[in-house]
């Protein structure tokens, strides 16, 4: 019998008033609290507009944890007010009625949820402060990795994985995240995107650190010390080594191929072809096939 679970999907996000259910087929997640003292009962990603958010709620047995991406937003707890914005942290504790309101035009936050015997003192043991905890930029990678592992893997296994993953952002959320981790994230994330979209011509530096919510600089001095290359540099060479593939595979027009490598033209192609490899693209065609 399949049992329904929260999950909140970052490109599809619910109003607040709602949940957006996923129909699991696990055994396990009605029994969570029996196999665990301790799991990582939901987690979520918001995005969402001043005039559409306010999120009030009486009571639940939960603990959890909210840390803002950007914008500010008001958080009231047990009559208490008071506002937070980019890089803090805010908890709840169980049976704390409270309200969220957006402040700003766009406020953007991720969240997590424990439940079971062990959550609230574990949550309680972090002594996180009710006034504003300041704890700089969202391990928004980690969040993303625990909505994954609660909505994939609800076994022994994976509840225990989750709860681990929890437990990494509450000692982040204490302590704060080490520059060099950051920095190490940053650069794999850069990676990632320009292997899986040199192909598209508007791709540059600039549109990479947008998409990272980082600055051009911070990333290009990050990207060289870590790659020994820059990061303009290595999206060339993407793009360069797939222009020499299709003259090498195939036999369309030089024009196509520089579109399907991710150059602008066919000069810029021809040009930065000409002199990474020493040769033109027609000339290094006949010299390969």
């Amino acid at each position: 019998m399949s049992t329904l679970i929260m999950h909140y999907r970052k490109d599809k996000l619910p109003p607040p008033e709602s949940f957006y259910m996923i129909d699991s087929d696990s055994k396990y997640w009605g029994k969570a609290p029996e196999i665990l003292p301790l799991s990582a009962q939901s987690a979520g990603h918001y995005r969402v507009k001043k005039e559409e958010w306010i999120y009030q709620v009486r009571s639940r047995p939960l603990n959890q944890l909210f840390w803002i991406v950007d914008g500010k937003l008001s958080f009231e707890r047990n009559g208490k007010k008071r506002t937070y914005g980019e890089g803090s942290v805010f908890v709840y504790y169980p049976g704390e009625p409270h309200i969220i309101k957006a402040v700003s035009e766009v406020v953007e936050l991720y969240w997590l949820a424990l439940h079971g015997p062990l959550a609230d003192e574990l949550f309680r043991a972090f002594e996180f402060p009710e006034s504003n905890l300041r704890c700089g930029k969202c391990p928004t990678h980690l969040f993303d990795t625990l909505m994954e592992q609660i909505f994939h893997d609800a076994s022994p296994y994976g509840l225990a994985t989750a709860v681990s993953t929890a437990m990494l952002i509450l000692n982040y959320a204490k302590s704060g995240i080490p520059d060099e981790y950051l920095q190490d994230h940053l650069v794999k994330q850069a990676v990632m995107l320009m292997d899986s979209n040199f192909t598209d011509t508007s791709l540059n530096v600039n549109a990479v650190a947008e998409m990272l919510k980082t600055n051009r600089s911070v990333l290009s001095r990050s990207f060289s010390r870590q790659m020994g290359i820059t990061p303009l540099a290595y999206l060339m060479l993407n793009r360069l080594h797939r222009g020499a593939e299709l003259l090498r595979l195939t036999s369309l027009p030089v024009a196509e191929i520089s579109r399907r490598a991710g150059f602008a033209n066919q000069i810029s192609f021809i040009r930065a072809f000409t002199g990474y490899y020493g040769k033109t693209p027609t000339g290094f065609r006949k010299e390969v096939r």
